[in-house]
């Protein structure tokens, strides 16, 4: 059994972020999709599969081609992603999950890997971040779909000694 919850981040990541944009809001490079992670709490060893929304947006400046060859004419994009959700763990303790990433490229692609930080944040059991990478899919200047590449988790420190979860360092 232990060995299964072990494996349960890697499996969830495997699906994580995989869906396709379902809704957009109608301005040009914005969309949002329906997602989730699955970690294990580094501090508790505990199992957390957060279901969420991802808003993102996309930024896409077209090079000029005006032969001024002292400017830089090449492509500029700009990604940013946002990503909130809520759950309980395995004990039932709540968790809020956000994780933001940004990043700015000099050519268009159609996917673009991310630095992110994500904050893993409960009342009664030990609050984590997770940082790496995130690959974000895009097709025709929206992102469609995400899926973290690499991460790495740490034990946060305690914002209130009287919430039970004792994760203060």
């Amino acid at each position: 059994m232990r060995s299964a919850l072990r494996l349960m981040p890697v499996l969830a990541l495997g699906v994580l972020f995989s869906a396709y944009a379902l809704a957009e809001d109608g301005k040009s490079g914005n969309s949002s999709y329906p997602g989730g992670i699955g970690m294990e709490n580094p501090c508790n060893g505990q199992v957390v599969v957060v279901d969420g929304t991802n808003v993102a947006q996309v930024r896409q400046h077209a090079a000029k081609n005006d032969g001024d060859h002292d400017r830089d004419d090449r492509a500029r994009v700009r990604v940013e992603l946002r990503f909130v959700g809520s759950t309980t763990d395995q004990t039932d303790m709540g968790y809020r999950t956000v994780l933001k990433a940004e990043g700015r490229f000099e050519n268009e692609a159609p996917f673009y890997d991310l630095p992110y930080h994500s904050e893993w944040v409960s009342r009664g059991a030990p609050s984590f971040t997770m940082d790496g990478t995130i690959r974000v899919f895009v097709e025709a200047g929206k992102a469609t779909g995400s899926s973290i590449t690499s991460f790495r988790t740490s034990c946060g420190v305690d914002h209130d000694d009287h919430d039970g979860d004792h994760d203060r360092h």
